[in-house]
């Protein structure tokens, strides 16, 4: 006998209707289309006639899952039936429902619901903003990576800030109580020196309260081209951190990007990084240097990173939460020290229904934080060059730095706390996984996005901040945001692949009007009919750029990569090995 929890975005099984840890969860995702005109519609759930007339069960089937229950009566099945999928298909827009660009999640911020976003630039501002997240955490961090380092510094100097050792933050956190979740990309260890491996065991041994999981399995699973590569952060479903850096060697830099730590200020050991010379066949000896400081340079590295609040953070926190129990079902099915994660209460309502009004700022904050942004208000948005196509240089006012506004992040109010109400079930644990056939991405010469014109105009209502040029932080403003992402059944589980982020490329490139400007570590993309290379954002910019020509616009494309890949390589050595590909794409 197991009780069964129907919420707006998930079923959950649990032996007692009181306990928060899940016997087993099926998360409602988009569920595909119908095969064909005439075809039968698909549901959540479904009766199933039995062939013993005592018997009442019914079907739940979401992605690649799909589970049985019995329960005493037909009257019941068909009650459960309807509200299953009433929870996940009537809201146009709940989970079940593709949005924009094919997403998981609705547009966050078309209402007054507390939709917040602030950027930053270089590891420098982000790390020390993820650090003061993490001191303030309650109850719950998740944390996933494609390269994660238990002893990065998140403050520097490293000597004056012992205590914001990423392993140390996370310790004193644990023995708070708060529950730490760190989900790992399991390389294929002949390919990458990441060494996931010694990240997880090292994590593993700061307190019993932080569990760590690394997927996939290559060997396993049959996936060997692709990889996990989003880096979030994710503090109490209220503030989340995503974006291009990794909390890994490496990564940390200011806006000079200097090239020599001689002796050890910023950079410790196996931190002053440089994979262009040597890369390092083991971390844990992380205190010592891999290379002579004296003779060699460090790499730097520049990239961006953004805070979420409110609805769009706990979307991607249910991005977390399906990620890591796809992850425990494949790699630790019966490990019960790591458990399946519930999705929030407040993470599964769909938050944008035409007409709420809830705000997830305190109160006596938000006065603070409407002074920051009308601070911000007093540089316009509104450039003398506005209209100019070109990204030409432009001489800042005065010298710009940084009052750490970065570290000003106010606590959501606290969560609604869940009623549980359950019916007492029979499971026939009969957990079939299926595969749905899967419709490819098409962006052949008829494609086109014109349902979605006049997604990217500016937010109504809200305030239009920006900030100063040459800034490593922006400000903390409200915001139209809309999470989009990239999965399919192997990462997530889920019955159909997601490539909003491919779909929303496109889209952005097609709608672009003076420039489009490109800044990536690789650029790898194909035209139509290249069947080797399948996203198409090379085939959105040719059309574009065509599409200028015959109106005669004056319009740019500015594409910025690295002079050479960050892997160790001889430039002059003949190679056919992917490094070689890809320096001469």
């Amino acid at each position: 006998m197991v009780w069964a929890v129907l919420k707006p975005g998930f079923l959950a099984l649990l032996d007692d209707p009181f306990n928060n840890r899940p016997l087993d969860i099926i998360t409602f995702d988009v569920l595909p289309s119908s095969p064909g005109k005439g075809e039968t519609k698909i549901y959540l759930a479904e009766p199933i006639k039995e062939r013993n007339p005592l018997r009442y069960t019914f079907k739940v089937t979401s992605g690649n899952r799909s589970i049985c229950l019995r329960t005493i009566s037909s009257a019941k099945v068909q009650t459960w039936v309807t509200a299953i999928n009433e929870a996940g298909l009537r809201p146009m827009e709940g989970w079940c429902c593709p949005h924009r660009f094919g997403s998981f999640a609705p547009i966050r911020g078309l209402t007054v619901d507390g939709s917040q976003a602030q950027w930053f630039v270089d590891g420098e501002a982000a790390f020390e903003a993820i650090a003061s997240s993490i001191q303030d955490a309650k109850s719950e961090i998740f944390i996933t990576g494609w390269w994660l380092c238990p002893e990065l510094y998140l403050r520097r100097p490293f000597d004056s800030f012992p205590t914001f050792r990423l392993d140390s933050l996370l310790e004193e956190k644990a023995k708070q109580g708060v529950q730490i979740y760190v989900l790992l990309y399991k390389e294929v260890s002949i390919a990458l020196k990441i060494n996931s491996l010694y990240s997880m065991r090292r994590l593993l041994k700061i307190h019993e309260n932080v569990r760590v999981l690394r997927y996939p399995d290559h060997f396993a699973s049959g996936v060997y081209l692709w990889s996990h590569h989003e880096k979030l952060v994710i503090i109490d479903y209220k503030v989340c951190f995503l974006g291009g850096l990794d909390l890994s060697f490496g990564r940390y830099d200011t806006p000079e990007h200097r090239v020599g730590d001689s002796p050890s200020v910023i950079w410790p050991g196996k931190d002053y990084y440089n994979p262009r010379e040597s890369e390092p066949n083991s971390w844990e000896d992380t205190m010592t240097d891999e290379f002579d400081r004296q003779k060699y340079p460090r790499m730097p590295w520049h990239d961006v990173h953004c805070a979420l609040w409110g609805p769009p953070c706990r979307d991607i926190a249910r991005h977390f939460v399906q990620r890591w129990n796809h992850a425990k079902r494949t790699k630790a099915p019966n490990e019960h020290e790591i458990p399946l994660l519930m999705p929030h209460h407040h993470m599964v309502i769909p938050h944008y229904m035409g007409r709420s009004k809830e705000i997830d700022i305190d109160d006596e904050k938000d006065e603070d934080n409407k002074k920051k942004i009308d601070r911000h208000d007093s540089f316009s948005s509104q450039s003398p060059l506005q209209d100019i196509p070109l990204l030409l240089p432009q001489e800042a006012d005065g010298a710009v730095t940084s009052n750490g506004d970065h570290r000003n992040f106010s606590e959501s109010s606290p969560l609604l706390s869940q009623n549980l109400e359950g019916e007492t079930l029979v499971s026939d644990n009969e957990k079939k996984g299926f595969q749905d056939e899967v419709v490819p991405f098409n962006f052949g010469p008829q494609c086109t996005v014109d349902a979605i014109d006049g997604w990217w105009e500016t937010p109504k209502g809200t305030n239009d901040a920006t900030t100063l040029e040459y800034g490593q932080v922006g400000p903390r403003t409200t915001c139209h945001c809309q999470v989009i992402r990239s999965v399919s059944q192997w990462s997530v589980g889920t019955s159909q692949p997601e490539e909003s982020i491919h779909t929303a490329y496109c889209s952005l490139i097609e709608k672009a009007k003076h420039f489009i400007y490109i800044e990536n570590q690789f650029f790898i993309s194909g035209l139509a009919m290249d069947d080797t290379i399948q996203n198409r954002i090379l085939e959105a910019i040719y059309r574009r750029i065509l599409q200028a020509h015959k109106e005669h616009e004056d319009f740019r494309v500015i594409i910025v990569m690295p002079l050479l890949p960050g892997f160790q390589w001889c430039c002059n050595c003949e190679s056919l090995d992917t490094l070689a590909v890809q320096d001469n794409f």
